[in-house]
């Protein structure tokens, strides 16, 4: 705004705040819909997770001011109903977007990647490396199938093997799926309980909807051989497919359950 006359700054400023919100409005608007405490040191930490947008301007003669559109004040308010359901803020930016409002999509991808279980895995370079660790894994997840006094997954999906042999299998090869070794599948048959087909146990236990697209006739190796060489369920591979995707391609693989697809249009 520089050369303009003082007169000019005041008339744009004057302008500015008919479109414009300003910190105070939000706040206001978000006290009055529900949250009476809310104030701006809140507001700040959701500008700072960039959960709301602001935008400061200088006004050409000295000190700056931060201003909103107006429906940040809407969007400040969803972010309060979204903490109180859970205080993530991953959370509250991922169902931001499922309801279709605009988020950058570095931080999504951060967000989705924060939310997958045992995301926080440190990949080794090694095959040797991560074989140890699926090892590892297996013989915990075995452990406390059997130690803990409560019902678990761990151990619904075990008890649908009659044999120990059979548990150990599966425990390895779920986790060595997950740390990306590429093994080969060589296995006669499987003790099963409660399933009607073989793939309904992997289905389950891998908890994805790749393995139920296998046919319930043919042979099971040569499906489970295909997840393995593709890598489909290994971490490093998810989060390399997962952060070279556009936002269109995020959009594509959402359940029809979603809240609301976000309009990238």
């Amino acid at each position: 705004m520089e050369g303009l006359t003082p007169l000019a700054v005041c008339c744009i400023i004057e302008e500015m705040e008919q479109t414009d919100w300003t910190e105070q409005q939000v706040v206001v608007f978000v006290r009055e819909n529900g949250f009476p405490t809310f104030n701006e040191r809140q507001l700040k930490r959701y500008r700072a997770e960039k959960l709301v947008e602001a935008q400061v301007v200088h006004p050409g003669f000295g000190g700056t001011r931060t201003i909103y559109r107006p429906e940040a004040g809407e969007r400040a308010l969803m972010v309060c109903q979204l903490l109180k359901r859970r205080r993530d803020y991953d959370v509250v930016r991922f169902r931001l977007w499922l309801s279709g409002r605009p988020i950058e999509l570095g931080l999504l991808k951060e967000s989705i990647w924060c939310l997958v279980p045992f995301s926080s895995w440190q990949m080794p370079a090694t095959a040797k490396e991560r074989r140890f660790l699926a090892q590892k894994l297996a013989d915990k997840i075995l452990a406390s199938a059997r130690t803990s006094v409560r019902s678990n997954l761990a151990r619904k999906i075990l008890q649908s093997f009659e044999r120990h042999k059979d548990q150990l299998w599966f425990l390895h090869l779920h986790t060595q799926l997950l740390y990306g070794i590429k093994i080969e599948i060589k296995y006669d048959g499987l003790g099963i309980e409660e399933l009607e087909e073989e793939t309904d146990i992997f289905a389950y236990g891998l908890q994805t909807q790749e393995v139920r697209v296998f046919p319930a006739k043919g042979d099971l190796a040569s499906h489970l051989q295909q997840l393995s060489n593709g890598q489909f369920l290994s971490f490093s591979k998810l989060r390399r497919v997962l952060f070279a995707a556009t936002e269109e391609e995020l959009i594509l693989v959402l359940p029809v359950t979603s809240m609301k697809r976000p309009d990238t249009r």
